[in-house]
């Protein structure tokens, strides 16, 4: 039965897909991995990511709003050594209002701010570092590419304005519905 119901949501999902991608209303799950820079990458290693996304398009348009939330999980460099025997990890994760501009074809510009929650998570032997969860306002922008009936391929950068402004590159996988 689980067989049949897998294979009756990916038919649904490569029928509407081409429908979807032209415009009107589009549901978006994306998946893949999130690189630090600047500071953030001299303090957590590459982690992965994913997104659900929600857009509003005019099929004749060129401009389409929409709401995109992501989560990223990346691990902490063994920046306090072995001392705790901990694996300390950072989750980011947030809702942010999202623009695309598709001037012509298969490639679009995105952009978009929102609040995004940051958390420390560990054992809970650790010595008390002060705040471990905060929110934060963020911006994003970067570049996609529609390959395929519903699929498509971002890159974008996240720019969380905390204590330490943290960047993020999420490069991710997705197909829209």
């Amino acid at each position: 039965m689980r067989k049949v119901l897998l294979a009756s949501l990916v038919l649904a999902a490569t029928a509407t897909a081409p429908a979807a991608a032209q415009g009107g209303l589009t549901f978006g799950l994306n998946a893949g991995a999130t690189v630090p820079v600047g500071d953030a990458a001299d303090i957590v290693n590459t982690g992965i990511g994913g997104g659900v996304t929600i857009m509003m398009r005019n099929p004749t348009g060129k401009l389409g709003f929409g709401i995109d939330a992501q989560f990223h999980r990346l691990a902490y460099k063994d920046v306090l050594g072995d001392v705790f025997g901990a694996d300390l990890t950072q989750n980011v994760y947030g809702v942010l209002a999202r623009l695309e501009y598709a001037p012509s074809g298969n490639l679009y510009l995105l952009g978009g701010a929102g609040l995004v929650r940051g958390e420390v998570t560990g054992a809970d032997d650790l010595p008390d570092f002060g705040e471990t969860t905060n929110t934060d306002f963020a911006i994003e922008g970067g570049l996609g590419f529609n390959f395929g009936p519903g699929l498509y391929l971002e890159g974008k950068i996240l720019n969380v304005f905390s204590e330490e402004s943290q960047q993020f590159i999420p490069i991710t996988l997705g197909i829209r519905f």
